[in-house]
């Protein structure tokens, strides 16, 4: 797996106590689910049994497939060990529904990153010319302040 700091993790390396991250993209077809909305998570798992859920992640991504063309999800995929507590945190995989199997088209890694690059969390049209700033930036209400 690519990592975003350079070199490649290896599938059976050791989690290390700085965290390593790696970029997943899943691309859905605009046109064949036209109108549908679909969710995809990141989904991080822990050494770390149940009823602990306190290092699990889901990092959920959802768009509706409304303007045709193909749309990606731009997942994080996070490694890290906190060594006092005696806890791993690692990627595990993708998820969708299973009726949004057959929107995907393919999954891939990130595989080059540029210092600075910020390639996650988000859920954009493929084509760069369809990219509107709601699509990279959501307004937050704060109360006393509007929207930000």
């Amino acid at each position: 797996m690519p990592l975003s700091t350079g070199g490649e993790r290896s599938p059976d390396a050791p989690v290390k106590p700085a965290v390593e991250m790696s970029v997943v993209v899943v691309r859905l077809d605009g046109e064949k689910c036209r109108g549908r909305r679909v969710s995809t998570s990141a989904v991080g798992d822990s050494n770390i049994g149940l009823p602990n859920t306190s290092y699990l992640l889901r990092e959920i991504f959802s768009v509706t497939l409304a303007s045709g063309g193909d749309h990606l999800a731009i997942l994080p995929a996070f490694y890290f060990e906190f060594p006092r507590q005696g806890v791993q945190m690692f990627f595990s995989g993708v998820e969708l529904a299973t009726e949004d199997a057959a929107c995907v088209k393919d999954v891939r890694l990130v595989k080059e990153y540029r210092p600075g690059d910020v390639l996650f969390d988000f859920f954009i049209p493929a084509d760069p010319e369809r990219i509107a700033a709601d699509d990279l930036f959501q307004r937050v209400y704060v109360p006393g302040a509007g929207f930000i």
